[in-house]
Protein backbone atom coordinates (compact mmCIF):
# COMPACT_ATOMS: atom_id res chain seq x y z
CA UNK A 1 0.00 0.00 0.00
CA UNK A 2 2.81 2.24 -0.67
CA UNK A 3 4.07 4.20 -3.70
CA UNK A 4 7.28 5.54 -4.16
CA UNK A 5 7.86 7.84 -7.63
CA UNK A 6 11.21 9.19 -8.37
CA UNK A 7 13.11 11.90 -10.12
CA UNK A 8 15.84 13.66 -10.48
CA UNK A 9 16.42 16.85 -8.89
CA UNK A 10 16.89 18.75 -12.72
CA UNK A 11 13.79 17.32 -13.95
CA UNK A 12 11.53 18.11 -10.70
CA UNK A 13 12.97 21.96 -11.13
CA UNK A 14 12.40 22.04 -14.97
CA UNK A 15 8.70 20.97 -14.36
CA UNK A 16 8.42 23.83 -11.04
CA UNK A 17 9.14 25.95 -13.45
CA UNK A 18 6.91 25.41 -16.05
CA UNK A 19 3.95 25.08 -13.65
CA UNK A 20 4.75 28.74 -11.84
CA UNK A 21 5.76 30.59 -14.54
CA UNK A 22 2.22 29.16 -16.31
CA UNK A 23 -0.96 31.50 -16.72
CA UNK A 24 -3.61 28.88 -16.62
CA UNK A 25 -5.81 29.37 -14.27
CA UNK A 26 -6.00 25.49 -13.83
CA UNK A 27 -2.25 25.77 -12.21
CA UNK A 28 -3.44 28.67 -9.60
CA UNK A 29 -3.88 26.05 -6.45
CA UNK A 30 -0.96 23.76 -7.77
CA UNK A 31 0.96 27.19 -7.49
CA UNK A 32 0.13 28.26 -4.00
CA UNK A 33 0.92 24.72 -2.58
CA UNK A 34 4.33 24.69 -4.81
CA UNK A 35 5.12 28.15 -2.75
CA UNK A 36 4.71 25.84 0.48
CA UNK A 37 6.03 22.50 -0.30
CA UNK A 38 9.98 22.00 0.56
CA UNK A 39 10.98 20.34 -2.47
CA UNK A 40 10.45 23.82 -3.78
CA UNK A 41 12.40 25.49 -0.75
CA UNK A 42 15.33 22.61 -1.43
CA UNK A 43 15.00 23.61 -5.43
CA UNK A 44 15.67 27.40 -5.14
CA UNK A 45 18.71 26.73 -2.44
CA UNK A 46 20.74 23.84 -3.36
CA UNK A 47 20.30 23.86 -7.26
CA UNK A 48 19.44 21.20 -9.62
CA UNK A 49 21.48 17.87 -8.51
CA UNK A 50 20.41 14.88 -6.99
CA UNK A 51 17.46 12.43 -6.92
CA UNK A 52 14.10 12.81 -5.24
CA UNK A 53 11.82 10.53 -3.58
CA UNK A 54 8.30 10.95 -3.21
CA UNK A 55 6.65 8.14 -0.88
CA UNK A 56 3.06 7.59 -0.96
CA UNK A 57 1.65 5.88 1.73
CA UNK A 58 -2.23 4.73 0.98
CA UNK A 59 -4.69 3.12 3.31
CA UNK A 60 -6.42 0.53 1.64
CA UNK A 61 -4.84 -1.51 -0.98
CA UNK A 62 -7.72 -0.91 -3.48
CA UNK A 63 -6.94 2.82 -3.70
CA UNK A 64 -3.13 2.08 -4.16
CA UNK A 65 -3.60 -0.10 -7.02
CA UNK A 66 -5.93 2.83 -8.31
CA UNK A 67 -3.18 5.00 -7.61
CA UNK A 68 -0.26 2.95 -9.27
CA UNK A 69 -2.32 2.43 -12.76
CA UNK A 70 -3.13 6.34 -13.04
CA UNK A 71 0.74 7.29 -12.43
CA UNK A 72 2.07 4.31 -14.33
CA UNK A 73 -0.17 5.22 -17.00
CA UNK A 74 1.17 8.59 -16.89
CA UNK A 75 4.87 7.75 -17.11
CA UNK A 76 4.54 5.42 -19.81
CA UNK A 77 2.37 7.81 -22.30
CA UNK A 78 2.71 6.48 -25.80
CA UNK A 79 4.53 3.13 -24.89
CA UNK A 80 1.82 1.68 -22.78
CA UNK A 81 0.85 -0.87 -25.28
CA UNK A 82 4.54 -2.29 -25.25
CA UNK A 83 5.16 -2.04 -21.57
CA UNK A 84 1.97 -4.86 -21.24
CA UNK A 85 2.54 -8.35 -22.50
CA UNK A 86 0.48 -9.39 -25.54
CA UNK A 87 -1.96 -12.16 -23.53
CA UNK A 88 -3.38 -12.95 -19.96
CA UNK A 89 -3.44 -16.59 -19.00
CA UNK A 90 -5.91 -16.91 -16.05
CA UNK A 91 -5.28 -20.42 -13.60
CA UNK A 92 -8.27 -22.04 -12.83
CA UNK A 93 -7.24 -24.01 -9.41
CA UNK A 94 -10.61 -25.94 -9.17
CA UNK A 95 -10.53 -27.45 -12.35
CA UNK A 96 -6.13 -27.64 -12.73
CA UNK A 97 -6.14 -26.02 -16.18
CA UNK A 98 -5.69 -22.31 -17.80
CA UNK A 99 -7.75 -20.16 -20.34
CA UNK A 100 -5.26 -18.15 -22.11
CA UNK A 101 -6.94 -14.78 -23.19
CA UNK A 102 -5.22 -12.35 -26.18
CA UNK A 103 -5.44 -9.00 -25.04
CA UNK A 104 -5.91 -5.73 -27.74
CA UNK A 105 -3.08 -5.37 -29.24
CA UNK A 106 -3.87 -2.04 -31.51
CA UNK A 107 -5.97 0.32 -28.66
CA UNK A 108 -4.29 1.60 -25.38
CA UNK A 109 -4.65 -0.42 -22.77
CA UNK A 110 -7.00 2.32 -20.97
CA UNK A 111 -9.09 2.55 -24.12
CA UNK A 112 -12.74 1.58 -23.85
CA UNK A 113 -12.63 -1.31 -25.99
CA UNK A 114 -9.86 -2.44 -24.02
CA UNK A 115 -11.48 -2.01 -20.87
CA UNK A 116 -14.67 -3.81 -21.87
CA UNK A 117 -12.93 -7.14 -22.33
CA UNK A 118 -10.26 -6.62 -19.60
CA UNK A 119 -12.63 -5.96 -17.17
CA UNK A 120 -12.73 -8.67 -14.03
CA UNK A 121 -16.42 -9.54 -14.87
CA UNK A 122 -15.51 -9.97 -18.35
CA UNK A 123 -12.56 -12.02 -17.76
CA UNK A 124 -14.77 -14.85 -15.76
CA UNK A 125 -17.90 -14.64 -18.12
CA UNK A 126 -15.03 -15.69 -20.94
CA UNK A 127 -13.29 -18.27 -19.34
CA UNK A 128 -16.41 -19.80 -18.19
CA UNK A 129 -17.99 -19.51 -21.93
CA UNK A 130 -14.51 -21.90 -23.29
CA UNK A 131 -14.64 -24.10 -20.51
CA UNK A 132 -18.28 -24.74 -20.61
CA UNK A 133 -17.58 -25.92 -24.14
CA UNK A 134 -14.78 -28.98 -22.43
CA UNK A 135 -16.47 -29.72 -18.61
CA UNK A 136 -19.56 -30.59 -17.55
CA UNK A 137 -21.54 -27.90 -16.22
CA UNK A 138 -21.61 -28.94 -12.69
CA UNK A 139 -17.90 -29.45 -12.54
CA UNK A 140 -17.07 -25.84 -14.08
CA UNK A 141 -19.70 -24.61 -11.06
CA UNK A 142 -20.39 -21.13 -12.39
CA UNK A 143 -22.88 -20.88 -10.39
CA UNK A 144 -21.27 -20.43 -7.47
CA UNK A 145 -19.75 -17.17 -6.53
CA UNK A 146 -16.18 -16.72 -8.69
CA UNK A 147 -13.45 -13.75 -8.21
CA UNK A 148 -9.93 -13.07 -9.33
CA UNK A 149 -6.79 -12.92 -7.58
CA UNK A 150 -2.98 -12.46 -7.90
CA UNK A 151 -1.60 -15.50 -6.61
CA UNK A 152 2.47 -14.56 -4.87
CA UNK A 153 5.19 -16.41 -5.18
CA UNK A 154 5.03 -17.14 -1.46
CA UNK A 155 1.23 -18.17 -2.01
CA UNK A 156 -0.59 -15.64 -0.70
CA UNK A 157 -4.08 -13.83 -2.72
CA UNK A 158 -3.75 -10.81 -3.70
CA UNK A 159 -8.28 -10.14 -4.22
CA UNK A 160 -9.54 -8.07 -6.75
CA UNK A 161 -12.05 -7.55 -4.34
CA UNK A 162 -13.75 -4.46 -5.19
CA UNK A 163 -15.65 -3.11 -8.41
CA UNK A 164 -16.14 0.18 -7.46
CA UNK A 165 -13.59 3.02 -6.25
CA UNK A 166 -14.03 4.60 -3.01
CA UNK A 167 -15.84 7.55 -4.98
CA UNK A 168 -19.04 4.36 -6.02
CA UNK A 169 -17.16 4.73 -9.60
CA UNK A 170 -16.21 1.67 -11.82
CA UNK A 171 -12.75 0.37 -11.39
CA UNK A 172 -12.59 -1.64 -14.33
CA UNK A 173 -8.87 -1.39 -14.61
CA UNK A 174 -8.21 -3.68 -11.87
CA UNK A 175 -6.64 -6.33 -13.81
CA UNK A 176 -4.35 -3.66 -15.92
CA UNK A 177 -2.92 -2.36 -12.59
CA UNK A 178 -1.76 -6.10 -11.57
CA UNK A 179 -0.25 -6.21 -15.20
CA UNK A 180 1.41 -2.54 -14.91
CA UNK A 181 2.73 -4.29 -11.27
CA UNK A 182 4.03 -7.26 -13.38
CA UNK A 183 5.98 -4.80 -16.03
CA UNK A 184 7.80 -3.05 -13.74
CA UNK A 185 11.44 -4.21 -14.15
CA UNK A 186 12.21 -2.66 -10.74
CA UNK A 187 9.53 -4.50 -8.13
CA UNK A 188 11.28 -7.80 -7.74
CA UNK A 189 7.32 -9.44 -8.05
CA UNK A 190 8.60 -12.70 -8.86
CA UNK A 191 6.22 -15.51 -10.10
CA UNK A 192 3.04 -13.83 -10.09
CA UNK A 193 -0.54 -15.41 -11.53
CA UNK A 194 -4.29 -14.59 -12.01
CA UNK A 195 -6.57 -17.04 -11.17
CA UNK A 196 -10.21 -17.62 -10.86
CA UNK A 197 -11.12 -18.88 -7.69
CA UNK A 198 -14.43 -19.58 -5.31
CA UNK A 199 -15.09 -16.16 -3.80
CA UNK A 200 -15.60 -18.00 -0.26
CA UNK A 201 -12.70 -19.27 -0.14
CA UNK A 202 -12.85 -19.95 3.63
CA UNK A 203 -14.67 -23.04 3.64
CA UNK A 204 -17.57 -24.20 6.00
CA UNK A 205 -16.38 -27.91 6.06
CA UNK A 206 -13.16 -29.98 6.46
CA UNK A 207 -12.88 -33.31 4.31
CA UNK A 208 -11.77 -35.81 6.85
CA UNK A 209 -9.35 -38.65 6.37
CA UNK A 210 -11.73 -41.37 5.17
CA UNK A 211 -13.40 -39.06 2.77
CA UNK A 212 -16.32 -37.77 4.39
CA UNK A 213 -17.07 -34.03 4.72
CA UNK A 214 -17.64 -32.64 8.22
CA UNK A 215 -19.94 -28.87 8.12
CA UNK A 216 -19.27 -26.59 10.29
CA UNK A 217 -21.84 -26.87 13.54
CA UNK A 218 -23.85 -23.89 14.24
CA UNK A 219 -22.60 -21.21 16.37
CA UNK A 220 -24.79 -20.03 19.43
CA UNK A 221 -24.57 -16.69 21.31
CA UNK A 222 -26.38 -15.23 24.38
CA UNK A 223 -26.83 -13.40 27.63
CA UNK A 224 -24.78 -15.64 30.72
CA UNK A 225 -24.20 -15.70 33.70
CA UNK A 226 -20.66 -15.30 34.73
CA UNK A 227 -19.47 -16.68 38.30
CA UNK A 228 -15.95 -14.84 39.60
CA UNK A 229 -14.57 -14.43 42.87
CA UNK A 230 -15.92 -14.08 45.99
CA UNK A 231 -15.02 -10.09 45.73
CA UNK A 232 -17.44 -10.09 42.66
CA UNK A 233 -19.40 -13.05 42.60
CA UNK A 234 -21.12 -12.87 39.37
CA UNK A 235 -21.68 -10.60 36.89
CA UNK A 236 -23.95 -10.98 33.47
CA UNK A 237 -22.14 -11.58 29.87
CA UNK A 238 -22.69 -11.84 26.41
CA UNK A 239 -20.86 -14.71 24.77
CA UNK A 240 -20.86 -15.65 20.80
CA UNK A 241 -19.09 -17.89 18.83
CA UNK A 242 -17.26 -17.38 15.59
CA UNK A 243 -14.69 -18.62 12.95
CA UNK A 244 -13.20 -20.84 15.45
CA UNK A 245 -13.75 -18.89 18.77
CA UNK A 246 -15.29 -17.53 21.34
CA UNK A 247 -15.75 -13.69 21.94
CA UNK A 248 -16.54 -12.40 25.65
CA UNK A 249 -18.29 -8.37 25.98
CA UNK A 250 -19.78 -6.47 28.35
CA UNK A 251 -23.78 -6.37 27.98
CA UNK A 252 -23.77 -2.92 26.90
CA UNK A 253 -21.43 -3.60 23.81
CA UNK A 254 -23.55 -7.10 23.36
CA UNK A 255 -24.95 -6.05 19.65
CA UNK A 256 -27.33 -9.05 19.79
CA UNK A 257 -29.87 -9.74 16.86
CA UNK A 258 -32.89 -8.89 16.58
CA UNK A 259 -35.91 -11.03 17.87
CA UNK A 260 -38.15 -12.57 14.69
CA UNK A 261 -41.80 -11.90 15.20
CA UNK A 262 -44.09 -14.66 14.64
CA UNK A 263 -45.08 -14.41 11.49
CA UNK A 264 -41.68 -12.95 10.21
CA UNK A 265 -39.95 -14.94 7.85
CA UNK A 266 -37.35 -13.91 4.83
CA UNK A 267 -37.18 -17.24 2.19
CA UNK A 268 -33.88 -16.44 -0.01
CA UNK A 269 -35.86 -17.93 -2.74
CA UNK A 270 -38.23 -15.32 -2.93
CA UNK A 271 -36.86 -11.99 -1.51
CA UNK A 272 -33.12 -12.64 -2.31
CA UNK A 273 -32.62 -8.46 -2.46
CA UNK A 274 -33.94 -8.42 1.34
CA UNK A 275 -31.98 -12.19 2.09
CA UNK A 276 -28.73 -10.71 1.12
CA UNK A 277 -29.39 -7.18 3.07
CA UNK A 278 -30.20 -9.20 5.94
CA UNK A 279 -26.37 -11.26 5.86
CA UNK A 280 -25.04 -7.86 5.83
CA UNK A 281 -26.48 -6.59 8.46
CA UNK A 282 -25.28 -9.99 10.47
CA UNK A 283 -21.80 -9.45 9.17
CA UNK A 284 -21.92 -5.84 10.20
CA UNK A 285 -23.40 -6.86 13.59
CA UNK A 286 -21.04 -9.55 14.37
CA UNK A 287 -18.15 -6.92 13.58
CA UNK A 288 -19.10 -4.46 15.95
CA UNK A 289 -18.96 -7.28 18.47
CA UNK A 290 -15.89 -8.38 17.71
CA UNK A 291 -14.33 -5.33 17.78
CA UNK A 292 -15.81 -4.30 21.23
CA UNK A 293 -15.41 -7.90 22.97
CA UNK A 294 -13.66 -8.06 25.67
CA UNK A 295 -11.95 -11.81 25.73
CA UNK A 296 -11.43 -14.21 23.13
CA UNK A 297 -10.62 -17.82 23.72
CA UNK A 298 -9.57 -20.28 20.78
CA UNK A 299 -12.46 -23.52 20.42
CA UNK A 300 -9.61 -25.65 20.24
CA UNK A 301 -8.54 -25.09 23.99
CA UNK A 302 -11.58 -26.69 25.34
CA UNK A 303 -11.07 -29.37 27.23
CA UNK A 304 -13.96 -29.84 29.23
CA UNK A 305 -17.52 -28.58 29.14
CA UNK A 306 -19.87 -30.00 31.09
CA UNK A 307 -23.07 -29.58 33.61
CA UNK A 308 -22.20 -28.62 36.94
CA UNK A 309 -24.53 -31.10 38.03
CA UNK A 310 -22.62 -33.63 36.13
CA UNK A 311 -19.37 -32.44 37.30
CA UNK A 312 -20.33 -32.30 40.92
CA UNK A 313 -23.46 -35.02 41.48
CA UNK A 314 -25.55 -32.48 42.12
CA UNK A 315 -29.56 -32.28 42.21
CA UNK A 316 -30.28 -28.37 42.99
CA UNK A 317 -31.62 -26.54 40.59
CA UNK A 318 -28.94 -23.79 40.14
CA UNK A 319 -26.53 -26.43 39.13
CA UNK A 320 -28.73 -28.11 36.44
CA UNK A 321 -28.53 -24.51 34.42
CA UNK A 322 -25.17 -23.99 35.01
CA UNK A 323 -22.25 -24.87 33.07
CA UNK A 324 -18.36 -25.03 33.49
CA UNK A 325 -15.47 -24.91 30.97
CA UNK A 326 -12.14 -26.27 31.53
CA UNK A 327 -8.93 -24.89 29.16
CA UNK A 328 -5.81 -26.65 28.49
CA UNK A 329 -4.44 -23.93 29.97
CA UNK A 330 -5.28 -25.27 33.71
CA UNK A 331 -7.84 -22.03 33.69
CA UNK A 332 -11.55 -22.75 34.53
CA UNK A 333 -15.19 -20.76 34.39
CA UNK A 334 -18.25 -21.16 35.17
CA UNK A 335 -21.53 -19.75 33.40
CA UNK A 336 -25.44 -19.56 34.40
CA UNK A 337 -28.57 -19.49 31.96
CA UNK A 338 -31.91 -19.10 32.19
CA UNK A 339 -32.85 -22.81 32.26
CA UNK A 340 -31.88 -25.93 32.43
CA UNK A 341 -32.58 -26.48 28.97
CA UNK A 342 -30.89 -23.49 27.50
CA UNK A 343 -27.73 -24.68 29.40
CA UNK A 344 -27.68 -28.42 27.97
CA UNK A 345 -27.39 -26.16 24.71
CA UNK A 346 -25.00 -24.62 25.15
CA UNK A 347 -23.19 -27.51 26.00
CA UNK A 348 -24.08 -29.10 23.33
CA UNK A 349 -23.34 -27.11 20.75
CA UNK A 350 -19.75 -25.79 22.17
CA UNK A 351 -18.81 -30.18 22.13
CA UNK A 352 -19.68 -30.00 18.26
CA UNK A 353 -17.91 -26.44 17.59
CA UNK A 354 -14.82 -27.86 19.67
CA UNK A 355 -14.40 -31.00 18.34
CA UNK A 356 -15.33 -30.18 14.50
CA UNK A 357 -12.33 -27.19 14.72
CA UNK A 358 -9.85 -29.27 16.44
CA UNK A 359 -10.59 -32.03 13.37
CA UNK A 360 -9.91 -29.31 11.03
CA UNK A 361 -6.79 -27.69 12.37
CA UNK A 362 -5.09 -31.74 12.52
CA UNK A 363 -6.31 -31.73 8.45
CA UNK A 364 -5.38 -28.19 7.55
Amino acid sequence: MTIALTTSASKLDADVTKVMKSQKTVYGPMKDALKESRQYRWLQRFGKSGTHVFVIKISERTRAADWFWEAWKTLHEGVVREQLPTRLDVRIPQLGTSVRLALPEEDEPGSEATLAILNPEAVIDTCWKMLEGVFDHDKVGRDTDVGLAWKMEDGKLDWLAFDTTVEGRPRPWAILAGLARQSTSLIGIGSVELQARRARHQPIWAKLEDGTVAQEPPGIEGFLIRHKTAAAPKETVYIATHDGNVFTSHTQTAHPPLQPGRTQSLPRDVFPDLHEAHLDSERFRMAQFIQQSTGCVDLRDLEVIKLVSDLEESTSAKDQQSFEIHLSTGEKARFEAHSPETAKEWVERLLKLSEYWKRRHRIE
